[in-house]
């Protein structure tokens, strides 16, 4: 039976939800724009027949490993690789083998290192577990909106003691939502039922849960900042909160470069490993906007500081000329 051409993601995050699946898929697609390969094509074959990297950072994203080989006219990567053979201290077994995704279910095995060469998506080997965490509560979220404001969209039931009674009030409610101002002249049933209190409304509508949308996109945007903080996008800046101080702005800063540089370390070390045993000329670094916002990042820790940053909290007083920072 086939499957559908998105079912890589739905298999993985173990949801069917359209919402989920959207975010889910953002934040794979982001992911996959982290680095940048290079030497990938001079290792195909004159067919074309080469790696296509979106699909290697897919595998480790999703899988947390792959097993790769190469055959003289292209690289071989396979997903979820098992590990088996004579343990080192660590555990990990000398062969190493795996099966790719093609119709013909090439098999990718032999010894880590002489034969194959394997890749961790960071150093702890797992996939990005925080996609299916931040793609559900996201899609959590935006059930809670859509559900406040199909609450603030519902009208109160009224009762009627009969269907004369019932008549007069459809009348006045059309009189309402045409704008007009209803007035009850000589219909003695409806009088009479609302001077007895037999006519009333159960009240299901709650303007004020509408004002409960507002904490909701905060805890929306909120997510997204956490989630692109901790992959190299520092988003904390943005905060809106008056407490957040500069130290703790560079602080976030420094966290948010901590998992990029791990993904980085083992996608440079599984080059590493393939140029070594099959003479290629791979390479990988950060994409952009990755790599300039890196760049960034190490020329304000080699300055000391950010002096933008610095001149914005000090700025020249124009009644003080000592304090004027302008340059002659």
């Amino acid at each position: 039976m086939a499957k559908s051409p998105y079912s890589w993601l739905t298999d993985w995050i173990c949801d069917t939800s359209s919402r989920q699946i959207a975010y889910a898929g953002e934040m794979v697609d982001s992911s996959c724009l982290m680095f940048v390969y290079a030497g990938i094509d001079a290792a195909a074959s004159f067919d074309g027949n080469s790696l296509d990297p979106e699909w290697l950072e897919k595998y480790l994203i999703t899988a947390g490993s792959i097993v790769s080989r190469y055959d003289g006219s292209r690289i071989l990567i396979a997903p979820y690789p098992s590990r088996y053979g004579d343990l080192d201290q660590y555990g990990d077994g000398d062969q190493v083998q795996g099966i790719t995704h093609s119709s013909t279910g090439d098999v990718i095995t032999g010894k880590n290192g002489e034969d194959v060469c394997i890749c961790y998506n960071t150093s702890s080997r797992l996939p990005d577990l925080d996609i299916p965490y931040y793609s559900r509560t996201l899609s959590d979220v935006d059930d809670a909106i859509d559900a406040l404001i199909r609450w603030a969209k519902c009208a109160p039931i009224i009762s009627a003691a009969d269907s004369k009674s019932e008549a007069a009030i459809n009348a006045m409610i059309d009189e309402i939502m045409d704008g007009k101002r209803p007035c009850v002249i000589g219909d003695e049933a409806v009088l009479t039922a609302m001077q007895h209190g037999q006519t009333y409304s159960i009240d299901v509508t709650d303007p004020k849960r509408a004002t409960y949308i507002q904490y909701l996109s905060e805890l929306h945007d909120v997510l997204i900042r956490r989630y692109y903080t901790k992959n190299g996008i520092d988003t904390h800046k943005t905060s809106k909160h008056a407490q957040v101080t500069a130290d703790e702005t560079d602080g976030m800063e420094i966290y948010s470069w901590l998992i990029p540089l791990n993904k980085l370390e083992q996608r440079r070390k599984w080059c590493a490993a393939m140029n070594r045993l099959y003479g290629l000329q791979l390479s990988v670094d950060f994409a952009e906007p990755w790599k300039s916002a890196y760049d960034a990042y190490i020329k304000k820790l080699q300055n000391g500081g950010d002096q933008d940053a610095q001149t914005a909290e000090h700025p020249a007083d124009e009644d003080n000329p000592d304090d004027d920072q302008s340059v002659d």
